[in-house]
């Protein structure tokens, strides 16, 4: 069994890929070329996109999903720690400021010497060709700061002069359909009280497609499919058990101030995101992987500050989620240390249909992170509130601590702990989780992980344990 492990693993390894989450942001803040072409400038707040929230990388403003211009601009140049001549999922690092055709003092020197108004109006239109680099310079060589340069300009047309071929503005502006996957392998092994297994098969898959017909507009669509390893030992049985749509709604974003409206089915933002479902924070919020809602939201993220608000509706399926009310989310993200802190509150009243009874929702999380050298280091708070007609009352608190060290390019030591002070189900009990492990984004598009993780619950006096080793390969493009 362990032959054939490491077998399909090495063969995984060959051909696939990865993807982020919401402590990148810290992680590439101080990097204004992760995001665009070096040497860009921002202009007046009212026409500004420059951003560290979700919309930085994702289409969808709420986070994760299919990734935007932005996104695949980080994944392919920065979100690696190998480079592979002939391999089309990377692309070489652009050059610093200074060695662009764009650079203050060369396009000073280009404009002024111009004759013809027409040749001017092109490079506007199309832009100067990105010069690209094999160089492995220190990401600092890239911090706007290090230029002595201006960073805000009034006049459009040299901000524009200033954006390059194949900058993530230029493409986003252009770009009509676009497509995404995510895909996760796992072999896993589970071990508890009540069973013990091993399984080796896919975990999650997820297809996105967006179209923008005109610009501004966007129509995205995003499929999951999900396996259940505990339940499932045949990975299509899982597959066709676990078929659910993730998102689709329509948005128009890149208004004035950076904001945008959006409707549709759609998680919003709350907390902090991950990925992994078996974190307590999803156990107890029951926010996992499988959670949709019909959702309005407004928002806007002006570069350091961003505000959401969200208007919840019950599906008209009455298996799903029948959520009523509101989601708000506030926060602050600076350059600076990579420094942020989002807070979120949840509150929507839920109908069973089965009953007739409402419960109360409401949850409050406070969330914030920093970056300092090579370690980034998340933390979360959320207390939760269920309150049932009937007369029971669930409150819990679930705290949430990640840290994160760089070893080497984008090799990572990774580990968390997670308090909740309830059980699992927000009754009387307590449960804590640890987890310690290892992870590298190898090559554009493919992150590798190692994880152990072990919770040790009380459900009203009756302790339970469980352990998991995970080995997880991840595709994403």
């Amino acid at each position: 069994m362990k032959k054939e492990i490491a077998l399909i693993s090495l063969l995984i390894l060959i051909c696939s890929v990865a993807t982020a989450e919401p402590w990148m942001s810290s992680r590439f803040s101080q990097n204004c070329a992760a995001c665009h072409a070096p040497g860009r400038v921002n202009v007046e707040p009212k026409e500004r996109r420059c951003t560290l929230s979700c919309q930085g990388c994702h289409v969808n403003p709420n986070g994760g999903g299919i990734r935007n211009a932005y996104g695949r601009w980080n994944q392919q140049r920065w979100l690696r720690s190998h480079y592979v001549d002939g391999y089309k999922g990377n692309k070489p690092k652009p050059g610093i400021t200074d060695q662009q055709w764009y650079a203050e003092k060369r396009l000073k020197a280009y404009v002024a010497g111009i004759k013809d108004p027409k040749e001017l109006a092109k490079v506007e239109k199309d832009g100067f060709f990105l010069v690209e680099t094999h160089e492995n310079l220190p990401e600092s060589a890239y911090d706007r700061r290090s230029t002595g340069e201006k960073v805000i300009v009034k006049d459009l047309k040299e901000a524009r002069l200033r954006i390059p071929k194949n900058d993530p503005w230029r493409e986003q502006q252009e770009m009509f359909f676009d497509a995404g996957l995510n895909f996760r392998f796992f072999y896993l092994d589970h071990k508890s009280k009540n069973r013990d297994y091993e399984r080796l098969n896919p975990m999650s898959t997820d297809i996105g497609v967006r179209l923008q017909p005109v610009n501004k507009v966007n129509l995205v669509w995003e499929a999951r499919f999900v396996s259940d390893p505990g339940s499932y030992k045949v990975w299509d049985k899982a597959y066709t058990n676990g078929a659910m749509v993730r998102s689709a709604y329509m948005m128009v974003d890149d208004l004035p101030y950076n904001s945008f409206v959006q409707y549709g089915l759609y998680r919003p933002m709350f907390g902090h995101y991950n990925q992994d479902h078996t974190t307590l924070f999803s156990r107890a919020t029951d926010l996992d992987q499988r959670a949709v809602f019909k959702t309005a939201t407004i928002g806007t993220a002006p570069n350091v500050p961003f505000v959401n608000v969200h208007y919840l509706q019950p599906l008209a399926d009455h298996s799903l989620a029948q959520d009523r009310g509101f989601v708000a989310n506030a926060g602050l993200r600076f350059v600076t240390l990579g420094a942020y802190v989002v807070l979120s509150h949840w509150q929507t009243d839920v109908k069973n249909w089965n009953t007739g009874l409402f419960s109360k929702r409401q949850m409050t999380s406070v969330t914030g992170g920093f970056t300092k050298g090579r370690f980034t280091f998340v933390a979360d708070a959320t207390k939760i509130l269920m309150n049932e007609d009937l007369g029971a009352r669930n409150l819990g608190m679930v705290i949430t601590a990640e840290p994160r060290f760089r070893v080497w390019r984008e090799y990572y030591l990774k580990g968390s702990y997670e308090y909740l002070n309830t059980a699992l189900d927000l009754t009387r009990g307590n449960a804590k989780q640890y987890s310690v492990g290892f992870s590298s984004f190898l090559i554009s598009g493919l992150e590798w992980e190692v994880l152990y993780k072990d919770l040790q619950a009380d459900d009203e006096g009756v302790k339970s344990k469980e352990q998991n080793l995970w080995t997880q390969v991840h595709l994403f493009f």
